[in-house]
């Protein structure tokens, strides 16, 4: 397959391709597991909003370099949060606002995802944890590489969940492995991923991207019109609802004095 860079900086968080009528999205910080910063969401977002005008483009293909797909919000970002227990109320409510702000732009990446005209793939190999597997529930489909692991680490931090997947999860792999997932940190194989039909391939972990980028060529050349029409069918949902839903339970979650004593844990 040819390939255009569009951008040719290797520093660059996240490294927009386009070839064969495909956007080829690499989160790019592997030292960091591609956890996201929000230099990192606002690239995405940005690539993400250009699909709308740029007709040259029939699937999004979005991969991570290194050794994880992505390992969620970068953990050097929770410092950013303040500690709004000792607040006074006027004092609290101002971070509450910023701190709703902060969560909603992350979590638009989901709802760009889901929203696009055009098919989206994921090239999921190694961590694919938190905001990662917000990013992978939101894609049409997925090529899995043997050596993925889900990761829903949110009891960890005391946290409940977001990034869409307490909404995206039961409807990708049912209610039960959801909950078992949510709630217990449960990891399901890479086996179980492709019996319940969350891979549309399975392939070794040198082999993920280029099978994802065959398989957004193959629906780029496809009747563009229908898979617009496709996605729009199957997204009729109550999913913006529920990602304000889930920023008001994140913030509550951060008040808490569980969420408080183990971030201190977590981060160390």
């Amino acid at each position: 397959m040819a390939t255009h860079m569009e951008q040719d900086h290797s520093a660059a968080p996240v490294l927009v391709n386009r070839a064969d009528g495909v956007l080829h999205l690499t989160l790019n910080r592997p030292d960091r597991l591609n956890a996201l910063d929000a230099e990192s969401v606002e690239r995405c977002r940005d690539a993400l909003i250009s699909v709308e005008d740029d007709h040259s483009v029939g699937a999004v293909v979005i991969s991570g370099a290194g050794r994880a797909f992505c390992a969620g919000r970068d953990v050097e970002t929770l410092h950013d949060v303040p500690d709004r227990r000792p607040m006074n109320p006027a004092d609290r409510a101002a971070a509450r606002r910023h701190e709703h702000d902060r969560l909603v732009n992350g979590f638009s990446v989901v709802t760009l995802l889901r929203a696009l005209r055009v098919p989206c793939v994921a090239a999921l190999h190694g961590a694919v944890a938190g905001a990662g597997l917000g990013i992978a529930l939101a894609c049409d489909l997925r090529v899995v590489a043997t050596n993925t692991t889900l990761v829903s680490a949110y009891g960890r931090i005391g946290l409940p969940g977001d990034w869409g997947v307490t909404w995206l999860l039961p409807r990708v792999l049912g209610d039960s492995v959801a909950k078992k997932m949510l709630l217990t940190g449960h990891r399901p194989s890479v086996a179980t991923l492709d019996t319940l039909g969350f891979a549309s391939a399975v392939v070794a972990p040198e082999d993920v991207t280029e099978e994802a980028l065959r398989q957004a060529a193959t629906l780029a050349a496809g009747p563009r019109i229908a898979h617009r029409h496709m996605k729009a069918l199957m997204h009729e949902d109550g999913l913006l609802e529920h990602l304000v839903k889930e920023a008001e339970a994140t913030m509550e979650c951060q008040e808490s004095d569980a969420h408080r004593t183990a971030l201190e844990r977590f981060i160390g």
